[in-house]
C-alpha cells in the first residue's frame, strides 16, 4: 500500500491501517525508549558492580599478602621457640652432670670427713649450691614463659587473620 500524501486525509480502510501504524510505531518508540532508559541504568549498575568488584579483589589480596606475613611470621617464631625449647634442655642437662658430679664429690668428702664437721659441710654446701641453682631455674622458667607468651600471641594474630 501506498502511503497517502500528507495534505490528503486517508480514507475507509487505509485509515484505519494508517491508524494502527501510528499506534504500533507509537507503542514501539515508548518501547525503545524504556529500553534505552533500563539499558543505561544497567550501564550505571555495571559500572558501580565493577568497582565494587576491583575494591573486593583489592581487599583479598591484601588480605592474603597479610595472611602469608602472618603465617611468615609465625613459622619464624614456633622456630625460635623450638631452637629456645633445645637450648634450654642443652643447659638442663649440662647442669645436671655438673650437679651428679658435685653430688659425687659430696660423697667423697662425706667419707673423709668426721661428723660433726660434715653437717657443717653439708649446710655450707647445700646453700652454695641452692641460691645460685634456684635463681637459674626462675630465670628460665620465666624465659619459657615469656617464649609461651610470644606464641600465644603470634597464634592469636594469625587466628584474627583468618
Amino acid at each position: 500500500d501506498a502511503v497517502p500524501p500528507p495534505n490528503s486525509t486517508p480514507t475507509g480502510d487505509d485509515g484505519a491501517a494508517y491508524a494502527t501504524l501510528l499506534n504500533t510505531v507509537e507503542s514501539l518508540q515508548a518501547d525503545l525508549q524504556q529500553t534505552i532508559t533500563t539499558c543505561h541504568s544497567l550501564r550505571e549498575q555495571n559500572a558501580i558492580l565493577q568497582r565494587d568488584h576491583d575494591k573486593a579483589r583489592e581487599e583479598v589480596l591484601r588480605q592474603r599478602e597479610k595472611v602469608a606475613s602472618n603465617r611468615t611470621e609465625l613459622v619464624e617464631q614456633a622456630k625460635a621457640k623450638i631452637e629456645s625449647d633445645r637450648a634450654t634442655e642443652a643447659l638442663v642437662a649440662k647442669w645436671k652432670v655438673q650437679l651428679d658430679s658435685r653430688t659425687r664429690e659430696l660423697e667423697e668428702v662425706q667419707r673423709k670427713l668426721v661428723p660433726q664437721d660434715l653437717d657443717m659441710l653439708r649446710i655450707q654446701i647445700q646453700e652454695e649450691l641452692e641460691v645460685p641453682h634456684q635463681q637459674k631455674i626462675s630465670d628460665l622458667e620465666a624465659e619459657a614463659r615469656s617464649f609461651q607468651q610470644m606464641f600465644f600471641n603470634v597464634r592469636r594474630e594469625l587466628e584474627r587473620s583468618k
